[in-house]
């Protein structure tokens, strides 16, 4: 990773239940200790996320300025959901659903929403309290998420661009000045000491090895320095290197910090498996000039490398190293990575045995056994759309997710679940009395009505079975499908109903919402 923008290597412990009743249903054991690489790359026009190891990438820009300049990165080591993102002229943002969403951090403060965040540290324990530099002479620190900010001042803090916290030791912070080298705080920023020699030049990238805290390394325009000692003190490191290599970033291997990967102007690629004692050329390239390296937790020997073109990836702890196209032509500014379990939405492959099963290549995911009968005798994709996860097991139940819909399994046979119910929880709807005027439908469970299109939708579409009663009367609303319109919908316990004027003269008029996905997003699972 790019410590240059203070990032952490975190662990994400997300759990899914365990045990799946075999009621009809196929088991998918979506427990097991199965743990994938996530990655975050910030570029100059925008954010992008992957979920598998850095194979593909989607862009994370929801909230985000438009062609976002993302200059800094870093996740919560205590709570991997929170994750924080300096924006060229636009300081901090904040993310607390593992970057599906943003918003500004800057507590108001119109100095910090135009500055320029180039490094970001996070308190090991508490994801509340961050620290950012944007250049200047001093550290901006938050103990509320954002909310409001104190501006440490010190002698020894000029032109501070970089920052680490120690992720054992929540009291110690490294930054770097452009007089003292390496600066370091041992008071949660309160007070800075100068620790640096007088000849490190320009500390670009500050690496905490997770395996020891006492150990540290500073990539550096004169050389890579090592402290052993806690950052007190600190040695350029030079066998198998040499004299006076201009280094831009470092990056530690969460699994093994012996494992160590260096990146020099220039396309000079240096790797250690001595925690740093010696050090060998792994990778020289001209057009190779890693601004950022993150090693993938989830995945030994896998390391991912960004340039002003995009991404080299390694699978070999860095000992060779290939160009990747997945973000080729972008320019790559800060690399972080964590891990977490095994979702139900993860993709998988295509069963080797089709019989009893209906694999859909769109999502990736496959329709079996009771479930695949339930749907094929209701509506099949018109009504539910395609599958967004694998069966799996959840609050005592064996469930799926459709795109607008969430089948359950229990007690021999499959159910709806009533997520026009779960979404709209909290939010009062005007109810209506009885005996409307002809051509509408009232029901007495929720004193709604029903007419017109939507009315004709729900009794052609066994509106009864399978979207319950209406608990709204039709109002006007954004739907969530990323076109920013605003659209005339109806809710139901198991569904809403949508009416989209442009497909006027289509069978598509009215729709379905697609409130499954709606509810795996808010989750952070898509």
């Amino acid at each position: 990773m790019n410590l240059r923008k203070g990032a952490s290597l975190v662990m994400l412990a997300a759990s899914v239940a365990a045990a799946l009743p075999s009621l009809g249903v196929a088991r998918a054991d979506v427990s097991r200790s199965v743990v994938h690489g996530v990655f975050f790359a910030g570029t100059v026009d925008g954010l992008y996320r992957s979920i598998d190891g850095g194979g593909t990438w989607r862009s994370a820009t929801g909230g985000l300025p438009a062609q976002a300049n993302i200059r800094a990165l870093a996740v919560a080591p205590s709570n991997p959901n929170v994750v924080y993102a300096g924006v060229w002229d636009n300081g901090l943002y904040v993310s607390r659903n593992a970057g599906s969403t943003w918003q500004p951090a800057n507590g108001g403060d119109y100095a910090l929403a135009t500055s320029d965040i180039t490094g970001i540290a996070i308190d090991p324990h508490d994801p509340q309290t961050v620290y950012t530099v944007d250049g200047g002479d001093g550290v901006e620190e938050s103990v509320d998420g954002g909310g409001t900010w104190t501006h440490i001042y010190g002698d020894v803090l000029t032109s501070v661009e970089t920052i680490a916290a120690n992720p054992h030791d929540s009291r110690i912070l490294l930054a770097d000045s452009t007089v003292w080298g390496a600066v370091k705080s041992a008071d949660h920023g309160s007070t800075w000491t100068p620790t640096g020699n007088s000849d490190m030049g320009a500390v670009y990238g500050l690496e905490f090895n997770p395996a020891n805290p006492n150990v540290a390394f500073a990539a550096t325009s004169s050389g890579l320095y090592e402290t052993i000692d806690g950052a007190n003190t600190w040695q350029r490191t030079q066998r198998g290197i040499g004299d006076n290599v201009d280094f831009r970033s470092v990056a530690v291997d969460p699994q093994n910090g012996a494992n160590i990967i260096a990146a020099s102007q220039g396309g000079h690629i240096y790797r250690s498996t001595d925690g740093g004692t010696s050090w060998t050329l792994a990778a020289s390239a001209s057009a190779f000039f890693a601004n950022a390296i993150a090693f993938d937790p989830g995945q030994r020997g896998h390391i991912i490398a960004g340039d002003d073109n995009g991404l080299n990836i390694s699978s070999d702890h860095g000992a060779t190293w290939e160009t990747s196209y997945a973000l080729y032509g972008h320019q790559i500014n800060v690399l972080v990575a964590t891990v977490r379990n095994a979702r139900p939405t993860d993709p998988v492959p295509s069963p080797q045995n089709g019989a009893g099963a209906r694999y859909y290549p769109a999502t990736s995911h496959t329709l079996r056994g009771a479930f695949l009968t339930f749907y094929d005798a209701n509506g099949g994709l018109k009504v539910f759309g395609l599958p967004l996860t694998e069966q799996f097991g959840e609050n005592g139940q064996v469930v799926q997710y459709f795109e607008r819909s969430r089948l359950a399994y229990a007690n021999g046979r499959v159910s709806i679940t009533p997520l026009g119910s779960w979404l709209t929880s909290g939010r009062h709807f005007a109810t209506v009395g009885c005996c409307p005027p002809a051509g509408q439908m009232w029901f007495a469970a929720t004193h709604q009505s029903l007419s017109g299109r939507f009315l004709s939708y729900w009794r052609t579409h066994k509106g009864s079975r399978l979207f319950g009663s209406p608990i709204s009367q039709p109002l006007y609303e954004q739907n969530g499908d990323g076109t920013g319109r605003t659209y005339l919908v109806q809710y139901f316990q198991n569904a809403r109903l949508e009416y989209h004027p442009e497909l006027a003269g289509t069978p598509n008029v009215v729709t379905l919402g697609q409130l499954g996905r709606q509810v795996l997003k808010q989750r952070g699972w898509l």
